[in-house]
């Protein structure tokens, strides 16, 4: 690939404007489908909010400077040309006249004269493909190179860089439906801001003919939300469930609309770096979510799955709490969506404060959260979420500092067993026991 200076309309391009064929454009070149009122949508879109960074070095071919062959087809980007000549025809006093700047400011960097910028009437960096290719491998080449998936990024990589695209800004739009539905029509501006925020090449994929997010964008936006939220890949499998059609599935269904409710709670209280980790329930929330799935995929009971943990490996008893939770109400996306709503707000607060004092003397933590989500949901008129008495952080005077022995974790464990059930964790014990003896 060379970078060259040319003509937006000495380029051949797929279509010619309003979605228009090119006649003399190989059809075979062109894998995408302009015609589509969503790819109209984009180029106007990408001509209104032009930013010219995206148009320059990038080592995809579905990003960056256009791609062209020797013959001054397009290859890849077509809508970015169309895009840029329709921004030309708006005149230099709007984004075309930022991008030709743009050319001037970092043409020695791209190995042009900057003084060529000025002589020409509409200029557009491009990449002039030198491999000689067979009208075969031509069209092979196009299709990959304008397949935005071809260049291999998993889920987990995708959601980690769409996440990293969001700003405080476009969080703060996210309005999920009730039940957490993220096509709902009050999340509709955030998925416009999303779009624009990952990409815009993305627009004509992401929505359907009817201009209405797809399935697509949906788990698009799922996966960054997750991730900026709890900056855990485990949630990404649990999505994957959501397709089961038995109890599997409806329980990841379930799961993931509550979890996207508070999931806004969540990504801003992490985005304020000042979290106490003495109050980040966040973990605890995720592995209480692996001991639910667990549950189901091995068709057990929650207290068998947890029973059944070794001696040395006792689950924690906030990360029991919630996972009783989850697992008596997998049934109903939006009780768990409230509660996990009304936690996150609790740890949005603390992480506003910075870990200043909120119930007392000590810094929340927490056991104070459940407390205070006990009685938040009963002054609704619901029914307590989390049965555990549990004492709040002035209660324990700093107590959760103290890291229990194992061996008292396995004794308190041992005697919390049934007497019908088989000692399965017993040699554990035994061995504990005679180290202990010696």
């Amino acid at each position: 690939m060379a970078f060259e200076l040319v003509d937006a309309d000495d380029l051949s391009t797929s279509h010619l404007g309003n979605g228009v064929v090119n006649p003399d454009y190989p059809k075979a070149l062109q894998p995408r489908d302009r015609t589509k009122i969503t790819s109209e949508a984009q180029i106007r879109e990408i001509a209104n909010n032009l930013e010219p960074a995206w148009l320059g070095s990038s080592p995809k071919a579905s990003d960056g400077a256009p791609i062209i062959g020797d013959d001054g087809l397009v290859e890849s980007g077509n809508g970015r040309i169309l895009a840029l000549r329709l921004a030309y025809a708006q005149g230099d006093q709007g984004r075309s006249g930022q991008y030709r700047q743009w050319l001037k400011d970092n043409a020695e960097r791209f190995g042009i004269d900057s003084a060529v910028v000025d002589g020409m009437n509409k200029p557009v960096l491009v990449r002039k493909r030198t491999t000689p290719m067979s009208d075969e491998e031509r069209i092979r080449y196009t299709k990959e190179a304008n397949d935005r998936e071809q260049a291999g990024y998993s889920p987990t990589e995708q959601a980690k860089i769409d996440a990293s695209r969001l700003t405080d800004d476009d969080i703060i739009m996210f309005a999920p439906g009730e039940n957490g539905n993220i096509a709902a029509e009050s999340n509709l501006d955030f998925l416009h801001r999303f779009v624009k925020s990952v990409g815009l090449e993305d627009v004509a994929s992401l929505f359907d003919n009817n201009n209405r997010p797809n399935q697509v964008l949906v788990q698009r936006v799922q996966a960054a939300i997750f991730k900026k939220a709890c900056d855990d890949d485990r949630l990404l499998s649990l999505m994957s469930e959501t397709t089961d059609v038995d109890m599997k599935g409806e329980a990841a269904r379930n799961m993931v609309a509550a979890l996207t409710k508070a999931a806004l709670t969540f990504a801003r209280a992490r985005a304020t770096g000042s979290l106490p980790p003495k109050s980040d329930f966040i973990s605890n929330l995720l592995e209480a979510v692996d001991l639910v799935r667990q549950s189901r995929r091995e068709n057990q009971s929650l207290s068998e799955i947890i029973s059944q943990g070794s001696l040395l490996e006792s689950v924690d008893p906030i990360t029991e709490e919630l996972a009783t939770f989850l697992d008596a109400n997998l049934r109903s996306s939006q009780r768990m969506g409230e509660v996990l709503k009304d936690l996150g707000q609790q740890l949005e607060n603390e992480a506003a404060r910075g870990g200043a004092d909120l119930f007392g003397s000590a810094p929340a933590g927490k056991a104070d959260f459940i407390s205070a989500t006990n009685r938040n949901m009963e002054a609704r008129g619901e029914r307590a979420p989390f049965t555990r008495n549990e004492p709040t952080s002035q209660d324990r005077a700093g107590s959760e500092a103290t890291e229990v022995p194992p061996l008292k974790q396995a004794v308190q464990k041992a005697n919390r067993l049934k007497v019908d059930e088989p000692p399965v964790v017993m040699p554990d014990l035994a061995r504990l026991l005679k180290l202990k003896q010696t």
